[in-house]
């Protein structure tokens, strides 16, 4: 408790030093004239009556004012109407501000009343009209707030072991900047600071740390087996073409599985109708309630061959679609009706597969599509959703079992996560991020292959909750080794700086001259906390701490 309470110290003197800082630059820069702004005018500020336009200018965030002779044509007139507040009369009168302009304001015997819209302006804060629950007489409520940003409180005390943070409330897939959700490792490519595409770290583990939370938190998931191999009667459900197989046999290590074999290997043999052509499908529009439920889960094997999984789907549109899932890397690609994903090259081998069609439907549908990108320059995409999942189709020599449908697998998606990071994980103990990094002008670009502490601390969370699910020593050994980057200097290809030459300070960008961005450095602590309480003997994670 005394290292936690030695680290908090070190946040909140941070924080003291940033606020004071900022409100030093706001008294200085708000005073003094910084030259003409894009439409000519002094100071930046636009100027005009209250309501006709901005009476103030910005820049880098901080509120501008303009000298009063500037203003002398452009006063906010009283009005000469009296205007009720509660129970009392109230008049107009014009509010001064600093004896440079006047806004139009309301008195009545005890207060003034300030506009908001001017409030909001001058003090950066937010408001809004919104409905008051807990007062039925009003029915609504005005909601001030410092940011425009959803404040979300601890329910209770954080637990390395729980929930993480307020994570539960986000959603990794729906991001502009998430591509997709790779087909081959699971989890999500950004291209947030590079169109085509990588593997980022931070939206990798927040992915993990996400599901992981939803799982703790959301209501049981809704389960539906559709095959297991298990009794002595196949689902109705299945369609086999007379030249196909489809059989139970034993196999060692799981008792029995289904082995499918169809003679058409190649999918675009496949006519694609209910009865005819290449592939044994799996209806799921028959008897199955098949609502909202659009996981799709199954442990597979490919035998010497390629094989693919193929998921038959109705859009929003009554338009009917196909997802590929291909034994090969290729990366994910839409031509027409037909989106493709690349699980890899996997024969002879068991892998698990689960999948949420909804986005990967929504990730595959909006890429151009390749037939038609030469007439369109890339920009012909899909905006449709998914309303039903109509059938699954094997294609090729393939072995199935413990095939399910259901809302949600967060457990399968937060372990995709977590096993990135073991197979990715360097010899420096970190994960470095491909790509180049320009954060503010006047701080060097930082070039592809650099560490994050918000990254590496993360990423720590998400492999201490995995062991301690499974007790895998891999998780474990693999989080320890994340601590390295904390000891290397930023220059030197690590994460750290020291704040004032003085205090370590753990950096989310290791710029130069350092940025010092607050969250990073704190999500940093969190991890290592989250190692200190899990393994109190680890006295290099209690130190960096």
């Amino acid at each position: 408790m005394r290292i936690f309470r030695i680290a908090a110290y070190r946040v909140f003197l941070v924080l003291i030093i940033i606020c004071a800082f900022y409100i030093v630059c706001l008294n200085v820069v708000g005073r003094c004239p910084t030259g003409l702004d894009d439409a000519g005018n002094p100071d930046g500020l636009h100027r005009g009556p209250l309501g006709d336009s901005d009476i103030s200018g910005r820049a880098a965030g901080l509120v501008r004012f303009v000298p009063a002779s500037e203003l002398q044509d452009e006063v906010v007139r009283p009005l000469s109407l009296p205007v009720a507040i509660g129970d009392e009369q109230c008049s107009a009168i014009d509010c001064v501000i600093n004896d440079e302009y006047s806004v139009s304001c309301r008195r009545d015997s005890q207060e003034v009343y300030v506009p908001f819209t001017f409030l909001q302006r001058y003090f950066e804060v937010h408001g809004k009209v919104e409905e008051d629950t807990a007062n039925q007489n009003s029915g609504v409520k005005f909601a001030w707030s410092h940011t425009n940003g959803k404040v979300f409180y601890p329910k209770e005390r954080y637990d390395p072991s729980g929930p993480f943070l307020s994570f539960e409330s986000y959603n990794v897939e729906k991001r502009s900047r998430v591509k997709y959700i790779s087909g081959n490792d699971g989890v999500p490519l950004s291209t947030q600071w590079g169109q085509q595409g990588y593997y980022y770290p931070i939206q990798i583990a927040q992915f993990a740390l996400v599901h992981y939370s939803k799982n703790l938190t959301e209501s049981p998931a809704i389960f539906h087996i559709l095959e297991d191999a298990e009794s002595d009667q196949l689902s109705p459900n299945w369609y086999v073409n007379k030249a196909d197989r489809l059989d139970k046999v034993s196999v060692p290590g799981r008792s029995t599985a289904l082995e499918i074999e169809s003679v058409n290997g190649q999918f675009k043999a496949y006519n694609r109708s209910r009865t005819n052509g290449g592939g044994v499908s799996f209806n799921l529009d028959l008897t199955i309630p098949i609502d909202n439920l659009f996981t799709v889960s199954m442990d597979y094997r490919c035998a010497n061959s390629p094989c693919s999984i193929i998921v038959e789907l109705l859009a929003d549109n009554n338009k009917r679609f196909f997802i590929h899932y291909s034994s090969n890397s290729d990366v994910v690609s839409r031509n027409g009706v037909d989106i493709h994903y690349g699980v890899g090259n996997r024969y002879n081998t068991w892998s698990r597969f689960t999948r949420d069609l909804y986005w990967d439907f929504k990730k595959g549908a909006h890429l151009p599509s390749l037939n038609d990108y030469k007439a369109t320059n890339g920009k012909h995409k899909l905006n449709a959703s998914l309303r039903k999942l109509t059938r699954l189709i094997f294609v090729g020599h393939i072995l199935v079992d413990n095939m399910t449908l259901s809302s949600q697998l967060h457990m399968d998606h937060f372990f995709d996560g977590v096993d990135w990071f073991v197979k990715h994980q360097d010899q420096l103990g970190g994960w470095p991020i491909n790509v180049k990094r320009e954060l503010v002008e006047g701080i060097a670009e930082i070039p592809p292959g650099w560490y994050s502490a918000m990254a590496q601390g993360q990423a720590i969370s998400a492999l201490t909750r995995a062991y301690r699910q499974r007790r895998d020593p891999r998780y474990l050994n693999a989080a320890k080794r994340a601590t390295q980057p904390f000891r290397q200097r930023s220059a030197d290809n690590g994460v750290l700086a020291m704040f004032m030459n003085q205090y370590p300070w753990y950096e989310e960008y290791p710029t130069t001259p350092s940025s010092y961005v607050l969250n990073g450095f704190i999500y940093s602590l969190i991890g290592l906390y989250d190692l200190t309480v899990l393994d109190p003997t680890d006295t290099e994670a209690r130190e960096l701490f």
